[in-house]
């Protein structure tokens, strides 16, 4: 039951504060939600337009615990309007928390605001969907873990309602089943077009433009390389390995976790494990001379 100061999303928020604290919800680590100036922004954007239903939302909050920026985007999807709800889709393709869950939750709550019934069942509604998806977030996704998380969100309903719960949990199931596939098809799209840019990246290469610093650093490999005794076909094998992830570095960031980002991306388009095993070497050699260049610029003169 809400308080006269709550709204259904500030108690939403309220609850996942204390999720470690109550036994009707399933605890889940904090997560710092990192995001570019253009994401921040647009989730102040959302909390601003958001503050007439949800209350006052430091955005900072949502930043530092994935779970309240999770209650902030399924709230907002349950309750909010047109407007409100577009936005906070739009925000989590970069966000990018349980999208398939957000997605389902959008997509069966305005199925449901459609339907012939009173404003008091949709308010019942809207409310029971909000705690199934409080079982059902950060979970994997299968049949045995909705099976699961619908069971404990079932054993929070006294005798009288439990019919009302299992209906919903039956009608929400497609809706979260459906938006797993189209996510998985959306990945699997990704997956091909990386791998196709990444080919053509290297049939490309020999002519492929490098700044002072690439050279400089594409150089220094070259010549490392040149001092162990390997033929010369292997020396111009690697550097060309070494310029590919120099490419497409460009593209992540300059730091050891996105090194390793850019090298995990790249290896998918490898379909020989010989080859894999040789390109994976090559970027555990090039590392440690790439990141001691990062390094260096990054130094401040005495």
């Amino acid at each position: 039951m809400l308080n006269d100061y709550e709204t259904p999303i500030s108690h939403a928020i309220l609850k996942a504060q204390h999720r470690s604290l109550k036994g009707d919800f399933i605890p889940h680590k904090k997560t710092k939600v990192l995001l570019s100036n253009h994401a921040v922004v647009a989730l102040g954007i959302l909390t601003r337009k958001a503050k007439k239903t949800v209350g006052h939302i430091k955005v900072s909050e949502i930043l530092n615990d994935q779970e309240q920026a999770y209650a902030l985007l399924a709230q907002s999807v349950i309750y909010g309007d047109q407007e409100l709800v577009s936005l906070a889709l739009e925000l989590n393709q970069t966000l990018q928390i349980s999208p398939n869950l957000i997605q389902a939750l959008a997509a069966y709550t305005k199925d449901l605001a459609n339907a012939p019934e009173s404003i008091q069942v949709l308010a019942k509604q809207q409310q029971a969907i909000s705690l199934l998806g409080d079982h059902l977030f950060d979970l994997d996704l299968h049949l045995k873990v909705y099976r699961e998380a619908s069971d404990a969100f079932l054993a929070t309903a006294n005798e009288n309602e439990q019919p009302f719960y299992l209906n919903l949990i039956r009608g929400f199931h497609p809706y979260w089943e459906k938006t797993h596939h189209i996510l998985l098809q959306a990945l699997e799209s990704k997956a091909n077009k990386e791998q196709a840019t990444i080919i053509k990246t290297w049939e490309n290469l020999d002519n492929a433009f490098l700044t002072r610093i690439e050279e400089s650093l594409l150089a220094a490999y070259t010549s490392a390389i040149h001092t162990i005794d390997i033929p010369d076909q292997q020396v111009v094998l690697r550097t060309k390995i070494a310029k590919l992830i120099l490419i497409k570095q460009r593209t992540f960031d300059k730091t050891s976790e996105g090194y390793r980002e850019n090298i995990s991306t790249i290896k998918k388009s490898f379909s020989s494990h010989d080859l894999l095993t040789y390109f994976l070497s090559v970027s555990r050699e090039f590392h440690q001379l790439w990141l001691d260049a990062q390094f260096v610029q990054v130094t401040p003169k005495i």
